[in-house]
């Protein structure tokens, strides 16, 4: 014994959170996307099965997620579906609240990619990537140098 206090180690978050987390938060998203479109005036014609939608809409529906995903990851570690399934970002090295350059990098992972209509099936693999993981990161994560831990264990 050194008489040293030991340090509490955040517990990996589980790849069954972190997969219920980000479920919630694209529920929100989507209510939010569609009240967006509605209210920046995307047109639908059922007869001729067409949709239009404005290019305000169209910046708005990337600006939105991007903004909702680094507010909130850098202003407290956990977005609201984050906080339903008791998990947190924070810095791999330090166990801190993630910079904004952090958390840009851990959105634009997966959200540019998805914007991508041939690349888009590859954003699965960014989130399936913490399943073989040793350190149950995601490549976002990786790029970002996050970790996901038990929010109850920080």
């Amino acid at each position: 014994m050194s008489g040293q206090p030991e340090m509490d180690v955040p517990l990996l978050a589980g790849f069954g959170r972190r997969i219920g987390g980000r479920v919630i938060d694209v529920l929100i998203l989507v209510i939010v996307s569609v009240f967006l479109l509605v209210a920046l005036g995307t047109e639908i014609d059922l007869e001729a099965g067409t949709v239009s939608v404005p290019l305000v809409a169209r910046f708005a529906l990337v600006v939105v997620p991007a903004a909702y995903e680094i507010y909130f990851v850098t202003t407290r570690g956990q977005t609201p579906g984050k906080i339903v399934a008791r998990t947190q970002v924070v810095m791999a090295k330090s166990g801190e609240v993630p910079t904004i350059g952090a958390a840009a990098v851990r959105w634009a992972v997966p959200g540019l990619l998805a914007l991508v209509p041939r690349l888009s099936i590859v954003t699965l693999l960014v989130y399936l990537w913490i399943i073989w993981d040793d350190r149950r990161q995601g490549l976002h994560d990786k790029a970002a140098g996050t970790i996901v831990v038990e929010a109850s264990r920080v």
